[in-house]
């Protein structure tokens, strides 16, 4: 059955490092879910080979309290420290994931209505952009990931995906990664004081995941940035790569580089 997915709006508004963008209400494939769209910023790239859809950490929204996204959209630009090669996605939940909770962040970003929007707008930019998706979590982000992840090999979906990006992800973010045998990117800072996304963890799941994965893989350790003292280490500061703009596009954008998409 072909599904038909419609845009309920679009409009030009100015958003963060890219002059526009564009924002698009997404059709979700079970008309059961309510809302029955899901919102998402788009960005196109300068010279784009592939796009990367992004899911925010927290409640599941893009937060006003850091400049992530705004980061993130140097990755569609060409300047001194990124190639423009990507387009880029964020993903809106229309629902607050539990932004506070870890246990009802892992039961939210796990539930099937979640994991059939992000499916839902997988397959919209596949059809409008026709390129390959790159998955990116951030934070809590990363549990939607890895539940993803679960949901394809499951229903024998894993071409909806051509690569993972880890970004300072929960701990317990890794286990469905195993043996996927697509791109798999991992960020990490060095100095981060949020205790559960830690540098350690992450380099241990990395070496693990490593042995099974037959794709390309790469860690990035973020070394500058500031602390932001007295602020929330799992809200601000390292967490968020606050002050250190140009190490993380730069090292990720020249990592996405040295892999051929399909």
């Amino acid at each position: 059955m072909k599904i038909i997915f419609k845009i309920f709006f679009c409009f030009f508004i100015l958003f963060g490092n890219n002059a526009y963008s564009q924002k698009f209400s997404v059709d979700n494939i079970n008309k059961e879910i309510s809302p029955s769209w899901t919102d998402t910023i788009y960005s196109k790239g300068t010279d784009s080979k592939a796009l990367i859809l992004f899911m925010p950490g927290g409640g599941g929204q893009p937060g006003s309290r850091d400049n992530f996204v705004n980061t993130l959209n140097f990755l569609t630009n060409k300047t001194k420290f990124s190639s423009g090669n990507y387009d880029l996605v964020v993903f809106i939940s229309p629902k607050d994931l539990s932004e506070n909770v870890s246990e009802y962040a892992w039961q939210n970003r796990n539930q099937s209505e979640h994991l059939m929007r992000i499916e839902s707008v997988i397959n919209f930019y596949k059809e409008k952009t026709k390129l390959p998706i790159i998955l990116m979590g951030h934070s809590y982000g990363g549990i939607s990931v890895q539940a993803f992840v679960k949901y394809i090999k499951e229903n024998n979906k894993l071409n909806l995906l051509s690569g993972v990006i880890m970004s300072e992800a929960y701990n317990r973010a890794y286990d469905n990664l195993i043996s996927i045998n697509i791109p798999i990117i991992f960020v990490q800072h060095e100095q981060g004081k949020c205790v559960s996304t830690s540098h350690f963890w992450a380099k241990s799941e990395f070496g693990r995941l490593e042995k099974t994965n037959k794709a390309p893989m790469a860690f990035i350790s973020i070394k500058t940035g500031d602390a932001q003292l007295g602020r929330h280490p799992c809200s601000f500061g390292y967490h968020m790569y606050a002050g250190a703009d140009e190490e993380f596009i730069g090292n990720l954008d020249m990592e996405l580089n040295k892999i051929k998409f399909k």
